[in-house]
């Protein structure tokens, strides 16, 4: 169920930060860099909370040291309260969520990163909760070379591991290699406008799965969010950043991966295949990576992927002798060696609770073994059998 009941703090921020009322001699909404500065002024005076401010007379603005102008337009702000009362009922109909910095939900990762700069507030839909995990961020330059092909080959390495996939967009390659790792169960966060993808069946289905939250640092009824801040949004979200650049000669949206903190985390990880190395110079003198030689096949990429987490000693080493003892486990061959002894026919219910992974992990993992041949479904919804006991196949 979606929550839009407001706090005083939020509801103020909100009013303040978002656009709800259209048309000329509207106020104009503060910026976030302005939201930061005006917020550290409440903190530190007498008002202590933006929520005072409801209440706030022309004196304790004043007593903020904000100019004239600045307390007309924040009284002429703080006046569309019943406008944005109606949009937040509108957006919680259609099952859109909002928080703010002063929400206790608030994905705490992009506070911690952006500090002042994080967006004031967030709109969205699905859970939230998913940029609390393991994440990795995804961009394909618009000038990558066949990148739908790296699309199609990259998605079940995508939605095989412990770890959530995101990107600045829904669209082009990028939408097809998320459209492809939802469809295999895998676990997704968009930066994109919650309305327009509300409308997929296939975007619901995983929102109400767990399996995808859509984001946007700005209002629901506001225009598209600039490319620039959505690569800003996906480096404070993400533990590692795969980019799959294209002409370096036009990589203005790819180096701000590599700006946002220079020489700070996340490390950013370039897909150059054999011989293209060269071209990419640039992005590695700013102190990008190449993936290693060993990942770019499924499994290789898939083994990356789970050892940027699992304790391997750099990313380099995965293809190496000297890692294969330090590898990470195959769970998913785990989980099939244990299901090989289980009963007969199993549903995700029982995978899940005998392996203690999420509903969603089992799915994935039972799916998984029907394309290799080593489970089967069986007439019952839901229900599955392993292909090592052929008897029961047409039950």
């Amino acid at each position: 169920m979606v929550q839009n009941r407001l706090s005083d703090d939020s509801a103020v921020i909100l009013m303040l930060c978002w656009s709800v009322r259209k048309g000329r001699g509207a106020p104009k909404p503060l910026t976030t860099s302005e939201w930061g500065e005006l917020a550290r002024q409440i903190q530190n005076s007498h008002l202590q909370r933006p929520g005072a401010l409801l209440t706030a007379k022309g004196g304790d603005f004043r007593r903020l040291r904000l100019s004239e102008l600045m307390i007309a337009r924040i009284e002429q702000l703080l006046s569309t309260g019943g406008q944005l009362s109606m949009q937040l009922d509108t957006w919680k109909s259609a099952g859109i969520w909002v928080r703010t910095r002063a929400d206790p939900d608030y994905p705490r990762r992009l506070k911690v990163q952006l500090r002042d700069l994080a967006p004031p507030a967030l709109s969205g839909f699905g859970d939230v909760s998913l940029l609390e995990g393991r994440t990795v961020g995804l961009h394909i330059a618009s000038d990558a070379r066949d990148p739908g092909r790296f699309a199609r080959f990259a998605a079940p390495a995508f939605s095989s591991g412990d770890f959530t996939l995101v990107a600045p967009s829904n669209r082009g390659f990028e939408g097809e290699l998320l459209v492809n790792a939802l469809r295999e169960f895998g676990r997704v966060v968009v930066i994109g406008d919650p309305l327009n993808n509300l409308s997929d069946t296939l975007n619901r289905r995983a929102a109400l799965e767990g399996r995808l939250c859509v984001v946007s640092p700005s209002s629901p009824a506001s225009a598209s969010v600039p490319m620039a801040e959505r690569i800003r949004l996906i480096a404070a979200m993400s533990d590692r950043i795969l980019l799959y650049p294209g002409d370096t000669s036009k990589a203005a949206d790819r180096a701000l991966f590599l700006h946002v903190r220079p020489g700070s985390d996340p490390s950013v990880f370039l897909w150059l295949p054999r011989g293209e190395r060269q071209e990419a110079t640039p992005l590695l003198r700013q102190g990008a990576a190449p993936l290693p030689d060993g990942a770019y096949d499924v499994h290789g990429l898939e083994r990356w992927l789970q050892g940027v987490y699992d304790g391997s000693p750099s990313a380099a080493s995965i293809d190496g002798e000297a890692a294969q003892s330090r590898r990470p486990p195959d769970l998913y061959a785990v989980a099939m060696d244990f299901l090989a002894n289980r009963p007969a026919v199993l549903t995700a219910d029982d995978v899940a609770s005998q392996l203690l992974v999420t509903k969603v992990q089992a799915r994935a993992w039972l799916e998984r073994a029907v394309l290799e041949g080593r489970v089967a479904r069986t007439k019952r919804k839901g229900a599955y059998t392993m292909a090592t006991q052929p008897q029961l196949f047409s039950s």
